[in-house]
């Protein structure tokens, strides 16, 4: 059962229906609509209000909804705003900075050697999925930012790439 109807009244017919019948002239109903009016409008901004609270509550971190609401924002025309995967890689530091040369895992006996990256080599890998804005998009980089913050996943990170 569905309760999408729950919200809806229709105040004018609402206002009729509560006056009895042997009073329902056209002076009386005029004003008994005209005191439901600050009602009905309070009533609009509820409604207004929920639609609003609806929206922001279905935009989650999953990446198909969070893509859904950056293009609403920023791209209603066309949504060529992406969220992609950024590149993964599994980094394992054991190298210092100042050393700068990479290490080798393995013995010099064994013919392949992983080469552990030095952490400058993993910045670029640093983030956990990537946004791609096309450059015909006007946009504030400092708005797009406090959206996906607030709407992503507190642990993950993210790059704003304009394409």
């Amino acid at each position: 059962m569905s309760n999408e109807n729950i919200y809806i009244i229709n105040w004018d017919k609402l206002a009729t229906w509560l006056v009895p019948v042997d009073l329902r002239q056209n002076k009386l109903l005029a004003f008994v609509k005209a005191l439901v009016s600050p009602v009905k409008d309070l009533y609009n901004r509820f409604i207004d209000y929920k639609n609003e609270v609806d929206y922001t509550i279905s935009i989650t971190p999953q990446v198909v909804h969070l893509q859904r609401g950056l293009n609403d924002r920023f791209d209603i025309a066309d949504r060529r705003i992406r969220i992609l995967p950024a590149t993964e890689y599994n980094a394992i530091l054991l190298a210092l900075a100042e050393e700068n040369k990479p290490k080798l895992l393995g013995t010099k006996a064994e013919a392949v050697q992983m080469k552990l990256p030095l952490k400058s080599e993993t910045l670029a890998y640093a983030y956990d999925f990537v946004i791609e804005v096309p450059t015909a998009i006007v946009f504030n980089i400092d708005e797009m930012k406090a959206f996906v913050n607030k709407y992503k996943m507190e642990s993950k990170n993210y790059n704003i790439k304009i394409v």
